[in-house]
């Protein structure tokens, strides 16, 4: 693979890992160099990489194996929630109550269980197709889908306790 196609084809695919790794680590600084080092890592394996019929969910997967070493040293077995804050500078209520419900959703999405998070993660906000989801989380496609079933389920009803 050239300099060329490698920008072309690899480089766009940083973000979803980013993405991946922000919603792992819990942490910008640690998921950018985590997203880094995965385009690193595919730059030296450029010549295989035609090898895989899905770059993307193999990206995934590196990044997820990678997030998971980072937090077994740093001692830390799941993802730990923060919540994130509004900046304060919108007095919108309209804007408040968004950014309430959305804070909602994600500290209801961290008490489901890990397996059930990246499922949450990797079909809802990187869009990925089953088969590609079971690629990237080890799972079949069964298993998958029946992951993805109970998490839904299982945030309705946690969301709907607050309602």
């Amino acid at each position: 693979m050239t300099r060329e196609e490698f920008k072309s084809a690899i480089v766009p695919l940083q973000q979803p890992f980013y993405r991946l790794a922000r919603w792992l680590m819990n942490n910008d600084e640690d998921a950018e160099d985590i997203s880094q080092e995965i385009i690193l890592r595919l730059w030296k394996m450029r010549d295989r990489v035609s090898d895989y019929n899905n770059i993307k969910a193999f990206g995934l997967k590196m990044t997820r194996n990678l997030c998971l070493d980072h937090l077994k040293k740093k001692g830390r077995n799941s993802v730990e929630f923060q919540a994130s804050h509004d900046n304060g500078h919108s007095t919108d209520e309209n804007r408040i109550e968004a950014s309430d419900h959305l804070n909602l959703v994600r500290q209801l999405i961290r008490q489901l269980p890990e397996s059930q998070q990246l499922v949450l993660q990797l079909r809802g906000v990187e869009e990925l197709e089953i088969d590609e989801i079971a690629e990237v989380a080890d799972m079949t496609p069964n298993n998958v889908r029946v992951v993805l079933s109970r998490a839904r389920k299982k945030l309705k009803e946690q969301y709907e306790k607050y309602q």
